[in-house]
């Protein structure tokens, strides 16, 4: 009897840990869960806006993070400037075309562009592939970019299609 008087708070303790940490588990692992997700969603959005300039420079995607960090740093963008109203035919239009940094028009300056490829909160590189799909008899370009160390296995996020004309994130 005197041995239960002593176990008995003991195991009603360890039945109060076991207890806060079934509920407070799975809310701590959400917290983490939206915290990395939201640099990993900050990151694709970044890597499809470099795709997408990429493309409209080159005419294709890339599925060399190297290269598309290489065109980040050193390329250019045309800006074409219309002076004139083009729907007045009494004034006359002239089309000016200068070039800005992709890397300072698309991110600035201090954007770290070599850590581009790298998942965040992890020394993992995204996983991207480009390919080509046929709609309508006209050959469309595509890519697909993934995390490859996701925090929720159930859901790994990506951005872009290799099956579809679409360079949206599954989280959109």
């Amino acid at each position: 009897m005197k041995a239960l008087k002593f176990i008995l708070p003991v195991v009603i303790v360890v039945l109060a840990v076991l207890l806060y940490r079934s509920i407070a588990d799975p809310i701590q692992f959400q917290k983490k869960k939206t915290y990395v997700e939201s640099f990993v969603i900050q990151k694709l959005k970044d890597i499809r806006s470099a795709q997408v300039a990429y493309k409209n420079v080159n005419g294709t995607y890339t599925g060399d993070f190297d290269r598309l960090i290489e065109f980040i740093k050193s390329d250019s963008l045309p800006v074409v400037t219309k002076l004139g109203d083009p729907d007045d035919s009494t004034s006359v239009v002239t089309i000016d075309t200068s070039y800005v940094s992709v890397l300072d028009s698309l991110f600035g300056m201090d954007y770290p562009i070599d850590s581009l490829s790298f998942v965040p909160f992890s020394n993992k590189k995204f996983a991207m592939e480009v390919g080509e799909i046929s709609k309508g008899g006209v050959v469309i370009p595509v890519f697909q970019v993934r995390d490859t160390d996701p925090v929720d296995r159930k859901r790994i996020l990506q951005v872009g299609s290799l099956t579809e004309a679409s360079n949206a994130g599954n989280w959109e």
